[in-house]
């Protein structure tokens, strides 16, 4: 259970840092403006959204990811490298010179696809990370039981003996005294 909570702990400080990185060189992309800042964060929550949707389908039907999870995960790594790289070449993709502003109607769609990777991945893996603890828990539980039972069984049958030794020492006693 502990190693589950340092996955867990890892995958979502992981996603909070890349997200301010990715904040930071948003905002230097796009001049600091408000509307880049409203975007970023509705392109954002977008995808994060979605990815929950999607996460909610592939958890019912893939329990080879909760299986792998611990693996899975890793596929943020090219994913921020990929959106990194989007992000800082925005200017040569969308075919705006370094010292024009970015116009407002290239920021939206640009906006909806850069922060796509991350974001998307966020949702579904959040998501799947709840089966993926709820998967391991009822496997330890299962586990837990079954230790509890036989250590029941070997507590009554202990008991039982005493109970048994007791009893027929009591009465050889009593026979004495009579």
């Amino acid at each position: 259970i502990k190693g589950t909570f340092i996955v867990i702990f890892c995958l979502g400080f992981f996603t909070i840092s890349v997200q301010a990185l990715l904040f930071r060189d948003f905002l230097s992309m796009y001049d600091g403006t408000e509307l880049a800042v409203g975007f970023f964060f509705f392109s954002w929550f977008f995808w994060v959204g979605a990815g929950a949707l999607i996460g909610k389908i592939i958890k019912t039907s893939s329990p080879f990811l909760l299986n792998h999870f611990e693996l899975a995960i890793l596929i943020y790594i090219p994913a921020y490298v990929l959106e990194d790289f989007i992000i800082h070449n925005a200017r040569s993709l969308c075919g705006i010179t370094p010292h024009e502003l970015f116009p407002l109607f290239k920021i939206i769609p640009f906006a909806l696809l850069a922060l796509a990777p991350i974001s998307l991945l966020s949702g579904i893996f959040f998501t799947i990370a709840c089966k993926w603890m709820n998967h391991l828990n009822k496997t330890t539980i299962g586990a837990q039981q079954s230790v509890e039972q036989h250590l029941n069984k070997t507590t009554i049958g202990a008991q039982q003996t005493v109970e048994q030794h007791l009893n027929k020492t009591t009465i050889g006693a009593q026979q004495t005294v009579e």
